[in-house]
């Protein structure tokens, strides 16, 4: 009798850690997918990034650029009517 006692305890035991087993293959499996797709999600958080911080960049140069040539456009300008001033006496 405890031989026999002894086995059905063991086969209990045995599914018991079957049944833990395919859980955690299950939790895995859904941890996997959620890495993968967190993954997925920071790449797209990363190119879009890059995508803002070249339209920035873009933007401070034209800021930075409009100022100089307005400045030289009017310079120019100004030069331009001395310069028909002096050659048109």
């Amino acid at each position: 009798m405890t031989l026999e006692h002894e086995y059905q305890l063991s086969e209990i035991e045995r599914q018991k850690l079957s049944k833990e087993s395919a859980n955690l293959r299950h939790q895995l499996k859904q941890l996997e997918a959620d890495r993968k797709s967190l993954a997925d999600e920071y790449i797209k958080l990363k190119t879009g990034y890059m995508s803002l911080t070249d339209d920035i960049q873009r933007e401070v140069c034209v800021n930075f650029i409009l100022p100089l040539i307005f400045d030289c456009t009017t310079e120019l300008v100004e030069f331009s009517g001395l310069y028909i001033k002096i050659y048109t006496q």
